[in-house]
């Protein structure tokens, strides 16, 4: 699993394996696999405050777990 913080004053945007685009607050930290291996489930794990433009794909479901739990993300974009 990779990982990408970001400290007070901070934000980034980044570009996940499967072309999912996550724009990342700051103070917030996400963990992410390098390749996504699971036709069925896409997760990903953080901490803080992003914005998700998912990148849809025919069966593979889209999983964020944060601090509040876990959250499916059933459009293309999604603010967790």
């Amino acid at each position: 699993m990779l990982t990408l913080s970001t400290g007070f004053g901070e934000t980034t945007t980044i570009q996940l394996e499967d072309g999912t685009e996550v724009w990342i607050n700051a103070n917030s930290s996400i963990r992410y696999p390098a390749h996504f291996s699971s036709a069925s489930a896409r997760r990903v794990e953080m901490q803080g405050e992003a914005y998700f433009k998912v990148k849809r794909a025919p069966r593979a479901a889209s999983r964020v777990r944060s601090t509040y739990g876990p959250h499916g993300c059933g459009s293309d974009r999604h603010r967790v």
